[in-house]
């Protein structure tokens, strides 16, 4: 896995010599989560020489849902590192040449004034090099824009706030001299929603995993490997803490054709070595067969009498045209939770849910 260097909103100066991820990584630990999302459904994806690649094409694309945003980025942009704090962090994305998408957000108690974030944006852009060429970019709607050339590299910005959520979101494009992104970053601007506050976001659209959440959960964890992608909520206290292990976690397994035997028993005792299992159902998941199993945490006596023993429903289906198997377990103590019934997953990503501003 590579890490990609932290890049600075606004408000601070950036490298631009070269990519981002050529870089040690200089993120605070809660940045260090993401690892490269990798295409994880079976599709034929030739070479393409560098001048040809469509990295600034607006088709194809898909949606990314996170922490209370949602985007469109082109379908060959990666996902490389990720931000779990709703509050204030950041996401970022690659393509096959270099670094090309920073989304940051922070919460403001107050609406900060845009104007003057970019335009020290340009000042500090002209000290950290005087040969540097700025322009500020209108025709954006509510985004305060600026794009600055320096050394053969082409940075396009653009600020918003959102009064309803009072985040401040700050979007960084990067592109070299002869990529022309006119059409490009006001597309993009354009397809960029605030959707709800970080801790109040229930849609989720990423690593090939979409779903709708219940109220009262949120993000506690993202783990993601080659064809092996899973995000773990937790349920909260309407004043924000933690229940006690009240847990819902969502996780893909792509191109299962080359390995999965069908027993889909067989394999949730594999894939969960931790519990034991003592009863399996067979049930529909949309369109799909799938397979539910109860199981236990095996503890000591003590655990138990305290009523502190791990109790799950793990429930398994699979998607040929995804070619992808989906898990879900949802676990809590004393006994194993209910079935959300708010809680869906979508096998195939996006194609249900235009979004609240496109037809």
């Amino acid at each position: 896995m590579r890490r990609v260097a932290e890049t600075a909103p606004l408000t601070t100066a950036r490298r631009l010599e070269e990519p981002a991820y050529a870089h040690k990584s200089t993120a605070p630990p809660e940045f260090r989560d993401g690892r490269t999302r990798l295409d994880y459904t079976q599709k034929s994806t030739p070479f393409i020489a560098p001048k040809e690649m469509p990295s600034l094409k607006t088709t194809p694309d898909e949606i990314v849902r996170w922490l209370g945003l949602r985007f469109r980025v082109p379908c060959d942009w990666q996902m490389v590192r990720h931000s779990k704090n709703p509050e204030k962090g950041s996401v970022v994305f690659v393509d096959r040449r270099r670094e090309r998408l920073e989304v940051h957000w922070q919460d403001c108690s107050n609406e900060p004034d845009l104007e003057r974030m970019v335009d020290n944006q340009r000042s500090l852009a002209k000290k950290q090099d005087p040969e540097a060429h700025t322009e500020f970019l209108r025709g954006l709607g509510n985004w305060r824009g600026l794009r600055t050339q320096s050394k053969g590299a082409v940075l396009s910005r653009a600020v918003r706030f959102d009064p309803k959520t009072q985040r401040l979101v700050d979007l960084v494009v990067s592109s070299s001299e002869d990529e022309d992104v006119s059409d490009f970053f006001p597309w993009f601007c354009r397809h960029v929603e605030v959707e709800a506050k970080g801790p109040d976001a229930l849609r989720w659209a990423c690593f090939d995993i979409d779903l709708t959440m219940p109220e009262g959960y949120r993000l506690r964890d993202a783990d993601i490997k080659p064809c092996d992608a899973s995000l773990e909520f937790e349920e909260v206290e309407a004043e924000g803490e933690a229940r006690v292990r009240r847990r819902i976690r969502v996780r893909r397994l792509g191109l299962v054709d080359s390995w999965y035997t069908g027993d889909p028993a067989g394999l949730l005792r594999a894939q969960s070595a931790k519990l034991r299992f003592n009863e399996f159902t067979q049930l529909t998941e949309g369109t799909h067969p799938a397979t539910e199993g109860r199981a236990v945490e095996p503890t000591t006596l003590i655990p138990r009498l305290a009523g502190r023993q791990v109790h799950a429903r793990v429930r398994l289906w699979h998607c040929e045209p995804e070619n992808a198997l989906y898990e879900v377990t949802c676990s809590g103590y004393r006994s194993a939770p209910n079935w959300p019934t708010d809680l869906k997953v979508h096998c195939r990503p996006h194609d249900h849910d235009p979004g609240s501003r496109e037809a």
